[in-house]
């Protein structure tokens, strides 16, 4: 067995350089609910001579028609808001993992993941955000069809019939 333990000192040398930019790798991602872990990708562009620091804050959205709010340690769980990106790497993720609820809900869940400081860089404003999606499976999915035969997922509301024939009836409080 190999144990290996990595650190982060609080003497750790950030970027001097003062060219690196950090940014989102997008604006918005939809990710199943039952991803389990995913990665949110962000970008580190510019010279550096050190490494870069990045701490994220997360977010539920607004509630919309779309939409409805996802709740830290509900729906998803982030490993860590703080991300140390290599000098010559220029790619990072914030590594976050999707709590499956196993049932059809109403409105699919989103939160915002949003880039607040960044230790020898600057934050590029308009890229400094993305919309995290966590979309339900699809209820015309075979897969979502066996699974709510299965009682696996539940349905708000609703029946399933097969050639006119009800099999399962749903009401949910």
């Amino acid at each position: 067995a190999v144990l290996a333990f990595a650190s982060c000192s609080e003497n750790e040398e950030w970027n001097t350089s003062g060219e690196a930019v950090v940014s989102m790798a997008s604006e918005a991602m939809t990710v199943s609910e039952a991803a389990g872990m995913f990665n949110i990708p962000f970008v580190v562009a510019g010279e550096r001579n050190a490494a870069v620091q990045v701490t994220f804050e997360v977010a539920p959205v607004e509630e919309n028609d779309e939409l409805a709010p996802a709740i830290a340690d509900e729906n998803y769980l982030v490993t860590s808001n703080v991300i140390n990106v290599a000098a010559d790497s220029e790619k990072g993720n914030l590594e976050v993992i999707a709590v499956n609820d196993e049932k059809v809900n109403e409105k699919n869940r989103a939160f915002v993941v949003t880039i607040v400081s960044a230790k020898g860089a600057t934050i590029d404003a308009e890229k400094a955000s993305c919309v995290v999606t966590l979309k339900d499976p699809s209820p015309y999915e075979k897969t979502t069809l066996m699974n709510m035969l299965a009682g696996i997922y539940y349905p708000d509301e609703g029946q399933i019939c097969v050639n006119g024939q009800e099999v399962a009836n749903f009401i949910c409080a």
